[in-house]
């Protein structure tokens, strides 16, 4: 497997996810205006609710944003020493599969060439169990 393609796809496939992410700030805060100015508690809740998600959104895009570049940072010729971001592991003793270690915005299938890889975040629980049996 081809660690620096994998790690060109996985960084297009994160770029993807913040535009995606993008749209939903913008239509958070579209609806936030949106809202009706009436003196109903029930239209200022829903204001701060849709200001909140757009808040919350940004959070999520701000990361996927940033793990491009600590992806782009890496050394594709070189596995870490210890299984951690950047690590393109076989699994053989789960279920034959490949994985690839992300900062953030696991989850992905990133399909190249005939074999598919699953990018994991390391919080999460396969990711835990991964990085814990190399």
């Amino acid at each position: 497997m081809n660690k620096a393609a994998v790690i060109e796809k996985v960084i297009e496939n994160l770029q993807q996810q913040a535009d995606e992410i993008q749209a939903a700030i913008d239509y958070a805060y579209q609806e936030a205006r949106s809202s009706p100015s009436a003196t109903e508690s029930a239209s200022d809740g829903r204001r701060r609710e849709q200001q909140q998600m757009a808040a919350a959104h940004e959070a999520t895009k701000n990361k996927l944003e940033n793990a491009p570049k600590i992806l782009k940072g890496l050394d594709p010729a070189k596995e870490p020493s210890k299984p951690g971001i950047g690590s393109l592991i076989k699994n053989t003793s789960l279920d034959n599969q490949w994985y690839f270690i992300v900062p953030y915005g696991g989850g992905k299938k990133i399909i190249m060439g005939d074999e598919t890889v699953i990018t994991l975040a390391p919080d999460s629980p396969l990711g835990q169990k991964l990085l814990k049996i190399k």
